[in-house]
């Protein structure tokens, strides 16, 4: 009887320990396949615009007229930006094209052209990194 028992039990202790690791082992795949999340989610929704040819630019205004701006992007190219009466405009209250000028930081998202240009979508003024904080903190 003894001999039984000491089975027993050897065998739950053992199908305790493969559910435990089977377990774990779904619970880091299923944390893979979700990618963290909610900024997995993001990062799935950001490819996806991009693959449709939906184009970011970020940078400083070097010129600017009624219909187009052009960006110094970070790595120092220029890119040309069509604006349009659709085109959204923000900052911290409203913003129009006449903020649009010489010196300003943007973010731009709208759609690639073919030839490098981008007609934007919205254009969002940056007054953190036109006026940085007094602390001494510099421009990224």
């Amino acid at each position: 009887m003894k001999k039984y028992l000491l089975s027993y039990i050897l065998i739950a202790v053992v199908f305790a320990g493969l559910g435990f690791w089977g377990g774990l082992t779904f619970g880091q795949k299923r944390n893979a396949l979700n990618l963290g999340g909610q900024a997995g989610r993001g990062a799935r929704q950001f490819q996806a615009r991009v693959n449709q040819g939906v184009g970011v630019a970020r940078g400083e205004i070097i010129g600017a007229d009624e219909k187009s701006i052009t960006v110094k992007l970070r790595d120092g190219s220029s890119k040309i930006v069509f604006i349009s009466d659709t085109t959204t405009i923000a900052k911290a209250g409203e913003g129009s094209k006449t903020d649009l000028v010489k010196g300003k930081q943007v973010m731009i998202t709208g759609k690639d052209n073919p030839d490098g240009s981008l007609t934007a979508q919205n254009v969002q003024l940056d007054p953190f990194l036109d006026n940085p904080p007094a602390t001494g903190a510099a421009k990224p």
